[in-house]
């Protein structure tokens, strides 16, 4: 492992400084004209756009995901988003019903006031670019806790757009949860709370908000299988099925396939055309261009998908068919590799 760069472990009082410069950037940016907030957001996506390959390649670089097939797309991505909201941004329209003759009713959508967001390490610049764009095009201003596995980009993301943005508008603490995500979460002034990451810590998060009875929107993990019928079109069935399980985000993503199904008739041949793929895929140093897998995020989440693979070998009638640990290449026996794995035999 070396060093790769340094982020600040953020503590209470740094979420004070952050929750307070959103509260006091409120009152202008919620009374700024949604349209005008919109080409603000347009604009940063501009000068981020303007840098992708440099954050393209920190990300790659502090997650292991391939430069290629995954942190330069996730900036594609991100820039999609930031422009996707900037130009929603001025429909932000209530209602006008006609009443009696004279008279109608009408409604405005007003902006909460400062939201929390709460980001995970699998695509951190996409999750900021996500949750910046309804908030700030909403007239809402946003203090955000990065993943404290992966903060460097959004770091350089945030310091970009603070070229465009009010200050305080959109404010970024790095560091550990206990230590500034739950203060974040239950600081009085905010107002709303937004999360990506797993069951266990939306379950935690739900209860630091509930005191207060804030808004709270979990996106949670999730554990998605793959099923092929006997009628399925195997021509796009099984790259499916290899595409869906994520590898080029090491299988490190809340939407990864990450269970098949077959039925019994095509079992044998899907099988067989899957773990070819798979063994075609190519691991290694996530900046280099050929490179369409890289490494897992930390030693810790290495650890845990080794003994997940560990288990099942243990496990009677399961079967490893292609992978279940390190790659057998001496070139990448340094550094956080697995080879891509399928289990056959364990039980739904």
């Amino acid at each position: 492992m070396s060093v790769i760069g340094r982020a600040p472990r953020c503590r209470e009082p740094d979420v004070e400084r952050a929750v307070k410069a959103a509260q006091q950037a409120f009152p202008a940016w919620s009374k700024l004209p949604a349209l005008a907030r919109g080409k603000l957001i347009a604009r940063a996506a501009d000068l981020i756009e303007a840098r992708a390959d440099a954050v393209a390649a920190l990300l790659a670089l502090e997650t292991g995901n391939a430069y290629t097939t995954q942190a330069r797309p996730e900036l594609n991505a991100t820039l999609d988003m930031l422009r996707l909201f900037a130009g929603v941004a001025g429909e932000l329209k209530g209602h006008t019903v006609p009443w009696t003759a004279d008279t109608l009713h009408y409604t405005t959508r007003e902006p909460l006031g400062v939201v929390a967001a709460i980001i995970p390490w699998n695509a951190p610049v996409y999750l900021m670019a996500a949750k910046l764009g309804p908030a700030l095009a909403a007239g809402n201003t946003l203090v955000m806790k990065t993943a404290e596995q992966a903060p460097l980009a959004v770091l350089a993301c945030a310091e970009i757009i603070q070229e465009v943005l009010p200050p305080g508008v959109f404010n970024v603490i790095s560091g550990y949860g206990e230590e500034c995500g739950r203060p974040l979460a239950e600081h009085p002034l905010v107002r709303k709370v937004t999360f990506t990451g797993s069951c266990p810590v939306g379950k935690i998060i739900t209860s630091y908000v509930a005191p207060k009875l804030c808004p709270v929107t979990l996106e949670l993990g999730g554990k998605s299988p793959n099923v092929v019928m006997a009628d399925a079109d195997l021509a796009l069935a099984i790259p499916g099925i290899v595409q869906g399980m994520r590898f080029t985000r090491q299988g490190q993503s809340c939407t990864a396939g990450s269970r098949v199904f077959l039925h019994e008739s095509i079992y044998e041949r899907v099988v067989g055309a899957v773990v070819e793929r798979m063994q075609r895929l190519r691991l290694g140093d996530p900046l280099e261009a050929r490179t369409e897998v890289g490494t897992i995020i930390s030693q810790e989440q290495f650890d845990r998908v080794q003994s997940y693979v560990d288990m099942a070998k243990a496990t009677p009638g399961v079967r490893v068919l292609c992978g279940g640990g390190r790659p057998a290449d001496p070139a990448l026996s340094k550094g956080l590799y697995f080879s891509p794995t399928l289990i056959a035999g364990t039980k739904a």
